[in-house]
C-alpha cells in the first residue's frame, strides 16, 4: 500500500516537472518566434 502511494506521488511529480519543462520550452519558442517576426518587420 505504501509503495503504491509512493509510486503514484513520484509519477505525479514527474508529470508536473514535464509540464513545467514543456511550458518553459513553448514560451521560449514563442518569444523566439516573436522576436524574429519583430526583426523581420
Amino acid at each position: 500500500m505504501y509503495f503504491k502511494s509512493f509510486c503514484f506521488s513520484l509519477s505525479l511529480l514527474s508529470f508536473a516537472l514535464l509540464s513545467l519543462h514543456l511550458h518553459a520550452w513553448s514560451s521560449h519558442l514563442y518569444s523566439k518566434t516573436c522576436n524574429r517576426g519583430y526583426i523581420a518587420q
